[in-house]
């Protein structure tokens, strides 16, 4: 984890967890099976899990929307 400090005073305002190589080197490994799977999905389900996506986004909004603000200082 690495820590995400305040511009303004340093200040740690969240902590956020670093990819390692082997991590990348994983995703982009399995990026050609999750493109072919994702284009196999009707628009229907796309849009489920798009609304599912922003659902969190929403539910999440304040507290994101604060995290962002205190990191750009």
């Amino acid at each position: 984890f690495r820590p995400v400090e305040s511009p303004n005073d340093r200040a740690v305002i969240a902590e956020i967890q670093l990819a390692t190589k082997s991590d990348v080197e994983g995703l982009i490994e399995r990026l050609p099976k999750a493109q072919l799977r994702s284009q196999e999905l009707r628009p229907f389900e796309r849009a489920r899990i798009l609304r599912a996506v922003a659902a969190q986004i929403g539910e999440n909004q304040e507290k994101l929307a604060w995290i962002i603000a205190l990191e750009g200082g």
